[in-house]
């Protein structure tokens, strides 16, 4: 799987650019972004699809980018920006 590498970036400055609500630590930095299926901990995730919501609790990744609907999920699983 194809994965972007970014700037090494803090999680608040993601929210203050684009918006959403920041579950976490704003101080959490990530550098690349990528796919919830093999991600690690610098890497910025989105669940896009339902069908994909199990693999939100597996994840690795530092952060994943969520809808409302997913609130919960991502709050129990750690860091998650609710757009």
């Amino acid at each position: 799987r194809q994965r972007w590498q970014v700037s090494d970036v803090r999680l608040s400055q993601i929210v203050a650019e684009l918006g959403g609500e920041l579950l976490g630590s704003g101080d959490l930095r990530v550098s690349r972004i990528g796919p919830l299926e093999g991600a690690d901990a610098s890497t910025l995730s989105f669940l896009a699809h339902a069908r994909y919501q199990s693999q939100l609790q597996s994840t690795a990744a530092g952060c994943v980018i969520v809808a409302p609907a997913f609130r919960e999920a991502a709050e129990a699983r750690g860091a998650a920006i609710v757009t």
